[in-house]
């Protein structure tokens, strides 16, 4: 990663390639994901199925799971609109 600091049970990353985003979600076992925009959103990662990466551009989405799987958000997101992205240890 280009900037990996450590903060308590956390991690902060900055400035990421579409590799080193996919080496994250391929992690065993998954740290959840927090995004967080230069919009000051916050995009939480809790599945590592919910993210598809299409050059420089993540889509996320959430599923929703009562009954049959129900598809309940769904954005793109250029890398270069992520600000930093928060790696939490797992549960």
């Amino acid at each position: 990663m280009d900037a990996l600091s450590p903060v308590g049970d956390r991690h902060i990353i900055f400035d990421m390639t579409p590799d080193q985003f996919r080496q994250l979600l391929v992690q065993n076992p998954f740290a959840p994901l927090r995004l967080h925009l230069n919009s000051g959103e916050i995009v939480e990662i809790s599945d590592p199925g919910c993210v598809l990466i299409f050059g420089a551009t993540l889509q996320v989405f959430t599923i929703k799971r009562d009954r049959a799987p129900i598809l309940e958000d769904n954005r793109y997101i250029p890398l270069r609109s992520i600000a930093q992205v928060e790696q939490t240890t797992a549960a």
